[in-house]
């Protein structure tokens, strides 16, 4: 009689001999180490190559004013706040408590920007017809060259909602800017690789307490 011991994606690795000399815990030990050389193998049957391609390709699938939200109520990123209320000193608010508004979706937009101009996520948009007045843009989405940042920026007042009408971008003074983008999008593949979403439990909490979101529109 006979004992086979097989490696994973190898085949039989060994064949022995029922004999007491060797015993069932060196054909186990002969097996671990078969299972140990053949590895690659073995992982190679839950992630195919055309998986692994897969997990680097990414869509537009989340608008930018979506992304800003994420990062500042569902992401454990570090997000500026407001600073403490003030009395203000001058205008029409003069001599009352007033605290701004818009600090952690600034700091998100800022930080977007950061990632877009080093190249680390990718944009999608509706670009803008040149010569059109008033601004006019194309009606399908198509990603925007990573160099395109080197030039231009979000804009900070029309990336806080979703439009396909005004211009999302802002060209950097003294930068040469082909056209501006409308309707932003991002791959929240993407966005949540550089953002991680928080633990389950904080985000559970905050459902269950039905804390308020924190938004901002202009």
């Amino acid at each position: 009689m006979l004992a086979l011991v097989f490696g994973a994606g190898t085949g039989v690795i060994a064949v022995f001999p029922d004999q007491p000399i060797f015993g069932w815990a060196t054909i186990a030990a002969s097996g671990v180490g078969a299972v140990l050389l053949g590895g690659h193998h073995f992982f190679g049957w839950f992630i195919s190559p055309a998986e692994a391609n897969s997990r680097n390709v990414f869509a537009p699938d989340i608008r930018i004013n979506d992304a800003l939200d994420y990062i500042v109520n569902d992401s454990c990123a570090l997000i500026k706040h407001p600073e403490p209320p003030e009395i203000m000193q001058h205008g029409p608010m003069a001599g009352q408590r007033v605290q701004l508004r818009g600090a952690q979706h600034a700091d998100a937009l800022a930080q977007i920007n950061a990632k877009l101009n080093a190249g680390e996520i990718d944009a999608w948009g509706l670009r803008q017809i040149n010569g059109s007045s008033p601004p006019q843009f194309e009606g399908h989405i198509r990603p925007i060259d990573k160099g395109y940042w080197s030039g231009a920026q979000l804009d900070f007042l029309y990336c806080f909602h979703h439009t396909e009408t005004l211009a999302q971008t802002a060209k950097i003074p003294r930068q040469a800017v082909p056209s501006h983008w409308s309707g932003l999008m991002l791959s929240r593949k993407q966005v949540e690789r550089v953002w991680p979403r928080k633990a389950a439990p904080l985000l559970w909490w905050a459902r269950f307490t039905k804390a308020s979101r924190i938004s901002y529109r202009i």
